[in-house]
């Protein structure tokens, strides 16, 4: 109960990206030699007007080129965003360092793009490490919260409700959160309304 009435009020403050323009959102989704499918650009859409967007699916089904492309339209909406801004995180160390290395793998062919050196400064870390400690003893929490623009939090399916409900109490309602997880479906989005 705790973990959705945050998250209803964490996505009740603010339903959007921001100012982020709906011609910005459909160039994010064009990359050199494919553009994203249906689902993946409805994922994009999603995310461009909520806080707080779950992307699901399977293995290869693009769950990393979707976030690749959000990460583009916001850092092309928000020209004053550092990688300072955005955090990336999973449960283990290895699946953050995989994360980190596929969404710059992703957008290596974006030449010119300010995500190509942000991603390249974008380093993953596992959501204990982006909280500052274990329970009960976090150091980002609703009193102290993370100062990101933009959590990304990948292999979410393995993270217990007790880790969730401690990111998403440090996280500030103007913060953007995109939790992804590995099910055995296609690509599909889905946003948390109030």
């Amino acid at each position: 109960k705790e973990v959705n009435d945050r998250l209803r009020a964490f996505v009740a403050a603010n339903k959007t990206m921001g100012d982020v323009a709906p011609g910005i959102v459909a160039a994010a989704a064009k990359f050199v030699g494919f553009e994203l499918n249906e689902d993946q650009k409805e994922a994009l859409r999603a995310a461009a007007g909520n806080r707080f967007t779950v992307i699901t699916g399977g293995p290869g089904t693009g769950k990393t080129t979707t976030v690749c492309a959000i990460l583009r339209a916001l850092l092309k909406g928000h020209a004053d965003w550092t990688e300072k801004d955005i955090a990336l995180a999973a449960p283990t160390g290895r699946a953050a360092q995989r994360m980190s290395e596929a969404i710059l793998d992703q957008c290596a062919g974006l030449n010119g793009e300010r995500i190509v050196d942000i991603a390249g400064k974008l380093e993953g870390s596992t959501v204990h490490r982006l909280l500052g400690g274990y329970a009960p003893n976090w150091k980002h929490n609703e009193k102290n919260q993370l100062e990101k623009k933009v959590v990304i939090v990948d292999e979410t399916s393995m993270v217990d409700i007790y880790l969730m409900h401690a990111l998403i109490a440090a996280l500030k309602e103007n913060c953007f959160c995109c939790p992804m997880c590995l099910i055995q479906l296609n690509v599909f989005s889905f946003s948390f309304y109030h």
